[in-house]
């Protein structure tokens, strides 16, 4: 009782710091959308045209909805894409009377992967973003990714606004045409551009060290902003904002309290017997329990009566459903699984060597289904403890 008033009063004062520090930083947001800090005045005593004051403003809201997105992620609640997709309609209202198209056309980019990936969140069982950790092989496609981003925007960013120049509107402006140093601006900016493509990717599919990439995007944005591309205050103090922010929601996630426990064994082995023995204990102390079988009776005893016909789809069935258990765990503080999928890879292995699949299948499943469910088991947050039951002795 003592240890559960004592996690619930740490969540009150964790929430009651993320609030304050969204407020905090809100407040500075719209302050700085009225207040020139370089001219020192408030922006209705200025000589600008409406229209350039109104842009200002919408920066302003970008930053604000990116902050409050940027919660809703780490907390894996679902509205924070709605949230996104407003900061980033916003942002490209002032990145196109920047000049900026390239990085107004990547901000549209970002709402079509949030529709996607929202699309396909609401498919899945999770109530939630799944959460998921860099492991080196996604490292080395993050890095193999970026390089690859990198280079399309490098090059084609002054293309853009050639062609939008040439066919739509003449008097538009070039690209660079305002940067102090044109080829560390460009560099500073298509790193900026690629780093937040990889970051918005691994955020929305729910990575959890995603606010780290978050960081190397701000640094390179508030370098560009200092003057090296152009001087501008407001987009300074939001990327360093933005930066403080994913630095304390990545220490967040980092003392996150989630406690995983996974029995695995071979049938008949008695683990759903000793589970079943601790329900009544596991439901007092608020552990789901995430059963062993999603997949339908039927399919199972067809299965097991010809695995020769049946066992190649029903293994590869298995592998799915086992991932959306896993996904599942995300969910909860506290989750123990019947059966986990490193218990799983040991069937298709013995179904080839009791030749029960065909030289199609033992392809597939080598270069195709195993590597792709040892990558999705490798970002799995792991589990705490493992319980291999072998046999229950009478």
């Amino acid at each position: 009782m003592l240890k559960d008033y004592k996690n619930k009063i740490k969540l009150i004062s964790i929430n009651t710091l993320s609030y304050t520090l969204i407020a905090f930083f809100s407040i500075v947001l719209v302050f700085l959308s009225v207040y020139n800090i370089e001219t020192k005045n408030f922006f209705w005593h200025e000589n600008k045209n409406n229209l350039a004051n109104l842009i200002n403003l919408f920066a302003a809201i970008s930053g604000f909805l990116g902050i409050i997105s940027i919660y809703l992620f780490a907390k894996k609640k679902q509205i924070g894409f709605l949230i996104a997709t407003l900061n980033a309609i916003f942002l490209i209202i002032y990145l196109v009377y920047s000049g900026l198209l390239i990085d107004a056309t990547l901000n549209f980019i970002y709402i079509l992967i949030m529709i996607i990936t929202f699309w396909k969140v609401k498919r899945g069982k999770t109530k939630n973003i799944p959460k998921y950790i860099i492991s080196w092989e996604i490292l080395l496609i993050i890095f193999i990714l970026g390089l690859c981003v990198f280079l399309v925007f490098y090059f084609t960013n002054p293309l853009i606004n050639k062609v939008v120049k040439y066919l739509i509107y003449k008097d538009y402006k070039e690209f660079g045409y305002n940067f102090n140093n044109f080829i560390w601006g460009s560099i500073l900016l298509s790193t900026s551009n690629s780093v937040s493509v990889i970051a918005l990717i691994l955020m929305t599919i729910g990575f959890k060290s995603s606010w780290i990439i978050w960081c190397f995007k701000n640094i390179a944005s508030i370098l560009f902003f200092s003057g090296i591309g152009f001087l501008d205050i407001t987009l300074i103090l939001i990327n360093a904002i933005y930066m403080t922010f994913s630095i304390y929601l990545f220490w967040l996630e980092k003392n996150e309290s989630q406690i995983r426990f996974a029995f695995i064994g071979m049938g008949a082995s008695g683990k759903s017997t000793i589970i079943r023995e601790l329900s009544e204990f596991l439901k007092t102390n608020n552990i789901k329990i995430i059963d062993e079988r999603l997949t339908d009776e039927k399919v199972f005893l067809k299965y097991m009566e010809d695995f020769k016909t049946n066992g190649y789809q029903t293994q590869i069935l298995f592998f799915k459903d086992r991932l959306k258990q896993i996904n599942e765990m995300s969910d909860y503080s506290y989750s123990l699984i019947d059966r986990h999928m490193i218990d799983d890879f040991l069937f298709p292995d013995t179904l080839i060597e009791m030749k029960y699949f065909n030289k199609k299948q033992i392809l597939f499943w080598k270069y195709l289904y195993k590597p792709y469910y040892k990558i999705m088991l490798s970002v799995q947050p792991k589990v705490d403890y493992t319980f291999v039951v072998l046999k229950i002795m009478s």
